[in-house]
């Protein structure tokens, strides 16, 4: 924002608002996406640099390859429980896989932004036959998330309006596990498909059926995405790697004002 509004009380209580000159000049952004946003409506950003979250890549780690799944497989959804996040479209997805002779389980994990959606959800799932295969938990904790991550087979994350990153998809490639994606606002910064996700159009459930019955048929597609998932994590979101290009800008910064 150009500017920062603040409330505070003067000597007679009232509120007044102060008015403060906010510059951007020298700001770290999330993702490109948000930067040309800013850039777009005006401010000068000639300093500001993109710097993605990182994470600590040893809490996900996964000896060994992933293994292809057989049997039943086990799809996983993360992330908060809303329709702009798309999840209706995850249920419709199983649905056409179940028409189509195709059983996966899909295990929603998230809080519930909107209980009311969250009942919709499982009426669509009971609706469409699907209700034995669709699973909801809420209030995980993030410890347990890695184990989580392990225990699945594919990552769906269907969202619909304009992400301002996914940490989640990030998580999920550094436990291994194939991603069968949307491709919204900050996501678009680092999500290439077929290089480390199948990406499909939001809100069509047709495609991503798709790219699940193939993942779930091609043990050769399954391996492969995984992989280079997993070596994408570990190039691009090191938080330590991270770290050190926050604190070179910083540096940068001091060394221009001062």
């Amino acid at each position: 924002f150009n500017r920062l509004w603040r409330l505070f009380k003067n000597d007679r209580n009232e509120d007044e608002v102060q008015i403060v000159s906010l510059s951007l000049q020298h700001s770290i952004f999330l993702t490109e996406v948000l930067k040309q946003e800013h850039l777009a409506l005006g401010y000068d950003l000639s300093n500001a640099v993109v710097i993605h979250n990182g994470i600590d890549l040893k809490k996900f780690r996964l000896d060994g390859d992933k293994e292809f799944p057989e049997g039943q497989a086990k799809l996983l959804y993360v992330g908060r429980v809303a329709e702009k996040k798309g999840v209706h479209t995850a249920v419709k997805a199983i649905s056409i896989l179940k028409n189509e002779g195709e059983t996966p389980l899909l295990s929603i994990i998230g809080d519930a932004e909107d209980e009311e959606y969250v009942s919709v959800l499982k009426k669509m799932a009971h609706d469409l036959g699907v209700g034995e295969q669709v699973s909801f938990q809420s209030g995980v904790a993030r410890e347990k998330m890695s184990t989580i991550y392990r225990e699945h087979d594919i990552l769906i994350f269907p969202s619909i309006w304009e992400e301002p990153f996914g940490l989640v998809l990030i998580e999920a490639m550094a436990s291994k596990l194939p991603i069968v994606s949307t491709r919204t606002g900050g996501t678009q910064d680092f999500l290439e498909d077929e290089k480390n996700a199948l990406i499909f159009k939001p809100a069509n459930a047709r495609q991503l059926a798709d790219h699940l019955k193939r993942l779930l048929s091609l043990e050769k597609d399954y391996s492969e995405l995984s992989k280079k998932a997993f070596q994408f994590a570990k190039e691009n979101f090191d938080i330590e790697k991270k770290v050190d290009e926050v604190e070179k800008h910083l540096e940068r910064v001091i060394k221009e004002v001062v």
